[in-house]
């Protein structure tokens, strides 16, 4: 069975069940770095719409992408939501563009809770099953 460390702030229960409903056994541990360990390669960062846009404006977007990066090999920002952005359109896709470009940030969308569920359990079954990479607590999880 494929396991994601979660990390104990998250509170959408959404992602959590979904996990479940997806064959996931799901370890519950206060992280450093990231929202969801999916292998000891793979951290993902989730957001929802207006938690990417606050990041951004605040900058503590590219200080959670540094620190996942300086960690683990395949960082992913996971965007939730089908609310509207606020900022302008070219400032996100420009976002999007540069963290892919300049830092190799795979930024994925999601719908709702149970898409990013199911999003991350593709991944940690991946890289589980086909690849033997279980997940891995860095950057001195808690």
């Amino acid at each position: 069975m494929a396991k994601v460390i979660v990390d104990s702030r998250e509170q959408n229960h959404d992602v959590i069940e979904g996990l479940i409903a997806n064959g996931i056994h799901v370890i519950v541990k206060q992280l450093a770095v990231g929202d969801y360990i999916a292998s000891d390669r793979v951290c993902i960062e989730r957001k929802t719409v207006s938690d990417f846009e606050s990041s951004l404006i605040d900058g503590r977007l590219f200080e959670q992408i540094s620190r996942m990066k300086e960690y683990y090999e395949f960082p992913i920002l996971l965007i939730e939501g089908t609310d509207e952005f606020r900022l302008k359109k070219n400032t996100i896709s420009g976002t999007i563009a540069y963290l892919y470009i300049e830092h190799k940030i795979i930024s994925i969308m999601s719908s709702s809770g149970s898409d990013t569920a199911s999003i991350i359990a593709s991944i940690a079954k991946r890289e589980q099953q086909s690849h033997d990479r279980e997940p891995s607590l860095k950057g001195g999880a808690r």
